[in-house]
């Protein structure tokens, strides 16, 4: 620094060792560096001592006086710190968790997630409500129900954990990288989805044909479950990714879309193409 205590060089401690008089510090010192405002946001900071694979960044004010720094090791401190943030979000539940507190404590503090859940899956039970008429001509349609919200479920949360992974790491800055990325995912959801559809067909036509529920056509059942495998897989692969994507550019912690809020609306999504397929396919059939 100068007499103002403005930075005008940094100096690696390596050429300090190794320089000999009569050099001075101005001779061996870099005058081209990386700085961070005191003000700057200290994710960012993190991110800029990433991007220039720095061992130590300065702090500097208004008029470039140095007010410290931040080092390589305060930075795998916050992102440690942001990685417990993000897995407490994951489920729902608060960061602030102490094992010393007591169980009445806990559960207060999880209840608000809790309520709120409860009221998305009323959502849910509201969708099946809509179908009742579909299920209650062809109940065999709710031995599979299960197969078709957890496969939808499992493939949103592996879009959304790849979708995350991309806004952290900044690859998704621009809309060409967001397109296809949301382009790549949907075909991974496609090609998942036609793979295990057909998976899905076999092993309902399979089931069906050896132990029979109803009168209805084992094939029939099995061709709407491997539609809906493949249907709701597609969707679901393209919603995890497309949605945390929307909530960042809302300035909205991406985190927040993950675990129950994007597994209940794939259970929606899902319900939807299952019975909406059944009451296109199978419904007709019944009432000629």
């Amino acid at each position: 620094v100068d007499d103002d205590q403005t930075l005008i060089g940094i100096l690696d401690l390596k050429d300090l060792i190794i320089a000999k008089s009569p050099k001075k510090i101005k001779n061996i010192m870099e005058t081209s560096f990386y700085s961070v405002h005191v003000e700057d946001d200290i994710q960012e900071v993190v991110k800029d001592i990433q991007r220039y694979d720095t061992l130590a960044m300065p702090v500097l004010n208004d008029n470039g006086q140095i007010e410290g720094i931040i080092t390589m090791y305060d930075a795998l401190d916050i992102i440690e710190e942001e990685a417990h943030d993000d897995y407490a979000k994951l489920a729902a539940v608060s960061t602030d968790y102490d094992m010393r507190e007591s169980a009445f404590k806990n559960a207060k503090r999880r209840f608000l997630w809790l309520a709120l859940l409860l009221l998305l899956n009323i959502l849910v039970t509201s969708v099946i409500a809509s179908f009742e008429s579909t299920i209650e001509r062809a109940v065999v349609l709710v031995l599979f129900q299960p197969l078709i919200l957890g496969m939808a479920g499992n493939i949103g949360t592996q879009a959304l954990a790849v979708t995350i992974l991309g806004i952290s790491r900044e690859t998704l800055h621009d809309k060409i990288n967001i397109i296809q990325h949301l382009l790549k995912e949907f075909l991974v959801g496609l090609i998942n989805g036609l793979i295990l559809g057909a998976l899905a067909f076999g092993v309902a036509y399979t089931r069906l044909t050896i132990a029979p529920i109803g009168t209805i056509d084992p094939f029939l059942v099995a061709m709407v479950v491997g539609l809906s495998v493949s249907s709701a897989l597609t969707v679901s692969a393209f919603l995890g990714s497309v949605i945390p994507i929307i909530l960042n550019a809302m300035k909205v912690d991406p985190a927040v879309a993950s675990g129950p809020f994007i597994t209940t609306i794939n259970d929606i999504t899902a319900l939807i193409v299952y019975f909406g397929l059944a009451s296109v396919i199978i419904l007709p059939l019944l009432t000629s």
